[in-house]
């Protein structure tokens, strides 16, 4: 059976749901950003809502969600398109920064204590400096744990980068007057994705 999801953001009592989408093969479904159903009726009912209105339910609710737990608020013209551009950068977002960047967070932090425990502390200031103690050690395992750290470490720059757009997006589209601005902004914005 299908799963469906909305796509979520943690707002306390309450979560917000940004978009829907559906579950592709083999995806983890982080429960902080997500929310299954199995009933494609109310993820269709979501995802007409979403086209004018902020949608939301009780974030105490465990169990699957019915029509009954949706709360939802109407929006103006400006609202809406802001909404609507804030959802769509934040679905090109998530196709360049995946659940993986967690994993590879924590693979950074192990490799970090590895070398630390080999007696490299290795900071912003100090970097340049160790890495040549490393490489000058000729020990292969010891370069190996660098050129990993170094690899992940860049990797996880790019989806900063990424992340601080989507950021900043999120910002002047919040803070548009007029239709005609979220439409340059969006395209500015789209701009980065090409």
């Amino acid at each position: 059976m299908a799963k469906y999801l909305f796509v979520i953001e943690d707002q306390g009592s309450y979560n917000k749901i940004t978009d829907v989408t559906v579950k592709q093969e083999g995806f983890e479904v982080d429960e902080e950003l997500y929310k299954e159903t199995t009933s494609i009726e109310l993820w269709q009912f979501v995802q007409e809502l979403l086209t004018n209105n902020d949608v939301k339910y009780d974030s105490s609710i465990t169990e699957e969600l019915t029509k009954v737990d949706i709360i939802q608020t109407s929006y103006g013209p400006l609202k809406v398109d802001q909404l609507h551009a804030i959802a769509d950068a934040k679905r090109k977002l998530l196709m360049r920064v995946n659940p993986v960047s967690i994993y590879k967070f924590v693979k950074l932090m192990l490799l970090n204590n590895q070398l630390a425990d080999a007696g490299y502390f290795i900071t912003d200031e100090n970097r340049e400096e160790k890495y040549l103690d490393i490489v000058n050690t000729g020990e292969a395992t010891l370069i190996s744990l660098l050129e990993s750290y170094l690899e992940i470490r860049d990797s996880i720059k790019q989806e900063t980068y990424w992340y601080e757009q989507y950021i900043l997006h999120e910002e002047a589209i919040n803070n548009a007057e007029t239709l005609e601005e979220i439409d340059s902004i969006q395209l500015t914005y789209n701009s980065l994705y090409l």
